[in-house]
């Protein structure tokens, strides 16, 4: 008796029915099916069970799907997705989503050709998808668009081609995605980045004359960046070691701005190899700060002027700023890890290892909170410096981990870190 049988594929219902994919379903593995029912949201609703009607077309679902394998990193699906959805019925809405998703995917795996690729493929599309998104965004099109943004930024930051930059600018004025006001101002920033990288070119090849004059012209454009420059100048002197020329440079850099960034130290040096007096007005230093101050009213801007406090040793400035970005972090409901090690750091300098340990605690409490995995080097180096100036060899940063995560609350941990501290 000869036995024949025949293979069917399984009968679909759920969102796959309703949307008319279940070709495009049944093509899929198996490990690509789960997936699709985990990223779409839908688990076993995907293919299960009779839905009459749903607020999704088919460009729509691909995209939201799209969009979640790109949160769960899993790109090269991410990429099948969109671009299956590119050829599905939707809006001109979803194809725009389906494009930055693509844009999105390519960008992060570092395929920048593919990326600019598809952003050139929305822009040959962008008389409907225009008209479409500002008919949903109030007249005015997304803040952020992928086709616009990540073109210029791979054009310009990553690829610095500075004349296919040019030519972008003008294709996104025509297609309607900047005004020629805005596209002017991002061509000055455009002279000023070819400028710049032209400058370190010379500087590069030992050519530093030519380099000079690419600068100076530099700084006559945009004063704002002379002392950045002066220590860039600065910098390929001192290793160069032409030393007068470069204290020279140091010195105009902090002329410019006395808290330039890893001059100061240099400049000491350079007085005592040549013999040269040299002295930092700490009283200028802190009218400027002052002045800072008023601006600074994000989080992080407050934590970084703390940080120049603590360099020039005014660290009762320091606290208080530090303190005050605490409170506005904290306002908006985030965590405090990218301040407390700051504090800790500071409390180091003023030989306070004890405090400053509770402080690098604290950043790993608010981490830990956060479902971290492992905590960064930078954490265990700090606590174990402590340590070693405590001379507290029986402890080590694992056994204050422990000693945190067996903690209920931050005065806890305080009272256990000086219970373990007394031993010493």
């Amino acid at each position: 008796m000869i036995l024949s049988s025949f293979y069917s594929e399984p009968k679909l219902g759920g969102v796959v029915k309703l949307l008319s994919l279940e070709e495009w379903y049944n093509s899929l593995t198996q490990e690509e099916q789960r997936k699709a029912k985990d990223y779409s949201g839908q688990n076993e609703n995907l293919v299960l069970g009779e839905f009459l009607s749903t607020s999704q077309s088919q460009k729509h679902f691909f995209w939201t799907t799209a969009t979640n394998a790109i949160h769960r990193k899993d790109y090269d699906f991410a990429i099948s997705l969109a671009q299956k959805g590119l050829q599905m019925k939707g809006s001109a809405v979803d194809q725009h989503f389906l494009y930055s998703a693509l844009i999105d995917a390519f960008g992060r795996k570092g395929e920048y050709e593919q990326a600019k690729t598809y952003c050139m493929l929305e822009l040959t599309e962008f008389s409907e998808i225009g008209t479409a998104l500002r008919s949903d965004f109030d007249g005015e099109l997304p803040p952020s668009m992928a086709c616009r943004d990540t073109l210029l930024q791979i054009v310009i930051d990553i690829e610095q081609d500075y004349e296919e930059g040019r030519h972008i600018l003008d294709l996104l004025v025509k297609k309607g995605l900047l005004t020629p006001d805005e596209a002017q101002e991002q061509l000055r920033d455009l002279d000023l980045e070819s400028l710049y990288s032209r400058g370190e070119n010379f500087l590069k090849k030992g050519m530093f004359d030519n380099a000079k004059s690419v600068f100076d012209e530099l700084i006559r454009m945009d004063v704002s960046q002379a002392d950045s420059i002066y220590k860039l100048l600065g910098d390929y002197l001192f290793d160069h070691q032409r030393d007068d020329e470069a204290f020279q440079y140091y010195q105009k850099a902090i002329s410019n701005n006395p808290l330039v960034s890893g001059v100061r130290t240099k400049l000491r040096k350079l007085s005592k190899k040549l013999g040269v007096e040299f002295e930092l007005n700490e009283k200028e230093i802190s009218i400027v700060l002052m002045k800072r101050e008023k601006a600074a009213t994000e989080w992080w801007s407050r934590r970084d002027l703390a940080n120049e406090y603590v360099r020039i040793g005014q660290y009762d400035h320091a606290w208080r700023l530090f303190n005050e970005a605490i409170v506005l972090r904290s306002e908006q409901g985030m965590p405090c890890d990218t301040i407390y090690p700051h504090m800790a750091k500071m409390l180091e300098k003023e030989d306070r290892h004890k405090e400053g340990l509770f402080y690098y605690l604290l950043a790993y409490r608010e981490l830990r909170s956060s479902s971290m995995a492992e905590p960064p080097k930078y954490l265990a180096q700090g606590i174990d410096r402590c340590l070693r100036k405590l001379r507290a060899q029986h402890i080590n940063h694992a056994s204050l981990y422990d000693l945190v995560d067996k903690s209920t609350n931050s005065r806890h941990m305080q009272e256990s870190l000086q219970a373990l501290l007394d031993q010493v």
